[in-house]
């Protein structure tokens, strides 16, 4: 099943045409082979090469068509875009670089796969199914960067980088039954606050505390953690008060910042501010619960 984030990837790479969905290609190969792996040449007389995919001695095209013509125009358009694509190839760099592939920015029609297999056994198609393909293998911050230059909006990206922290603690076999949340005993939170930090630190706190409701990152935890069955959410619940009890012994603040570290050590390629407040607020959604700190 598709998330939301991939879901707004495919709409606008469908969406892409021209020099638009090239730029768009060029960027995504980057990420996957590196910059060294993938080679970019001017779009102005490429002599019939977008790219090289160095590793795989294949060179490129990119045909951004618009998906609103009717299916027999498109085929054509495909066609002739591609024979004229293949053969600047064949003149000019096939002898250095056997295998050539055509970048579409929709599903791979069988006719056009057909078609570019009579050009050469060593020709395929790439299409948006491939691309999507690449992108959710990126780690987050890669596609963060992608997406940024597609203006796909930051809360997809923020549910994608918790729905993987959220799969991977749930997974966890951990016993499940000793887990108590009585919600008539809930301690008001900046009661809480004042009860398990210093009187120096409860202002910072409180204010961290606001700052995360207000970036609506302690909302999304609640309300993606709400989509999981009791027993996945058992499994999280006591797979953090694990981990948590295992910290050297200390107040509560430093155990607190502790386990953010290991996480964000754990979960985060970058120090992604992103896995910062989404950690955070895992452990505010606890501590809120009572499950961990002192309530009274």
């Amino acid at each position: 099943m598709k998330t939301p984030l991939i879901n707004n990837f495919e709409t606008q790479i469908k969406n892409l045409k021209g020099s638009e969905f090239q730029t768009f290609v060029s960027k995504l190969f980057i990420l996957k082979y590196g910059e060294t792996g993938y080679t970019i040449l001017r779009e102005i007389k490429d002599k019939g090469c977008d790219g090289i995919i160095e590793i795989e001695k294949r060179v490129i095209a990119c045909y951004g068509d618009d998906n609103g013509k009717e299916s027999d125009k498109r085929k054509k358009d495909f066609k002739q875009k591609a024979t004229g694509d293949f053969e600047k190839y064949k003149n000019n760099w096939q002898k250095s670089y056997p295998n050539w592939s055509i970048v579409i920015n929709n599903d791979i029609d069988p006719d056009y796969d057909l078609f570019v297999k009579t050009l050469s056994s060593g020709a395929s198609v790439i299409g948006s199914i491939q691309l999507l393909e690449i992108v959710e293998h990126l780690k987050h911050f890669q596609r963060k960067k992608l997406g940024e230059n597609l203006r796909i909006n930051n809360e997809y990206f923020s549910q994608d980088c918790l729905k993987d922290i959220l799969e991977d603690l749930s997974s966890s076999e951990i016993d499940n039954s000793n887990i108590t949340y009585n919600r008539d005993s809930l301690t008001n939170i900046k009661t809480k606050i004042e009860i398990n930090y210093n009187n120096q630190d409860i202002e910072n706190i409180k204010k961290d505390f606001e700052n995360l409701l207000e970036t609506g990152s302690l909302d999304l935890v609640k309300d993606l953690i709400s989509s999981y069955e009791n027993t996945e959410i058992a499994k999280i619940k006591n797979r953090i008060l694990t981990d948590f009890n295992k910290l050297p012994n200390g107040d509560f603040k430093q155990k607190f910042e502790y386990l953010v570290n290991f996480y964000i050590e754990k979960y985060s390629v970058e120090n992604d501010d992103d896995y910062l407040w989404l950690i955070k607020s895992l452990l505010y959604y606890l501590f809120e619960q009572c499950l961990i700190g002192k309530k009274e």
